[in-house]
């Protein structure tokens, strides 16, 4: 199925970027035989490893930024309705480092000239992409999070009975999923912890043309 890379309004928060930033590491594009691929290193801070937490790597046009994909371990795709998507999750504590590699999605054009993106593709080339901003960053669970989860759980076990007694009790209520994803992002987005690794270059595969 061909995916073009469409609108995603919240990624103007994950692009932003900062000298300050608590992720570091570098990117780079080379050859893998025949496909164009990307290559990504990145580490968290000393005292954020070990925490609970999720990395995120992403590339968006540097301009157009409702032009994006993040990535996975199955490959790119498109952001849900505005929600960031995570290329891992560590409950019991984000690792210290991130090793990435991933063939860049080739070019399609339809009869009129116009050029989407195939997400589940590969390239030999990524001129298409030449310019694309590639960020890596990571949320993790503070200990203020932390704090705001466990106060939560107090307080919902005592409205338990009360909801129960009165038929409003859902099963949502039962863990505290959500909100410790929220908390994740909010230390992504609030606290530095992403930035620009790479502006892609132009790099052609010779194995990769026919």
């Amino acid at each position: 199925m061909k995916k073009a890379i469409r609108s995603f309004v919240a990624v103007a928060v994950f692009a932003a970027g900062t000298a300050t930033a608590q992720v570091s590491g570098n990117a780079v594009v080379k050859c893998s035989g025949e496909h164009a691929t990307l290559y990504v290193s990145a580490y968290t801070s000393t005292a954020d490893a070990g925490r609970p937490g999720a990395w995120y790597v992403a590339a968006h046009h540097p301009t157009d930024l409702t032009r994006v994909a993040f990535l996975t371990p199955l490959g790119w795709r498109e952001p849900d309705r505005g929600g960031f998507v995570p290329y891992s999750e560590h409950r019991a504590g984000i690792p210290a480092s991130l090793e990435v590699r991933a063939c860049l999605p080739q070019a399609v054009h339809d009869d009129y000239g116009y050029a989407t993106v195939d997400l589940s593709s590969c390239s030999y080339t990524s001129q298409h992409l030449a310019g694309y901003i590639v960020k890596a960053g990571y949320g993790v669970l503070t200990p203020a999070g932390e704090k705001l989860v466990s106060s939560r759980r107090e307080r919902m076990e005592v409205a338990r009975p009360l909801f129960e007694e009165r038929g409003k009790w859902r099963t949502e209520y039962d863990d505290d999923e959500h909100l410790r994803e929220s908390l994740v992002l909010k230390s992504l987005r609030e606290e530095h912890r992403v930035a620009d690794f790479l502006v892609v270059p132009t790099v052609h595969c010779p194995e990769g043309f026919h």
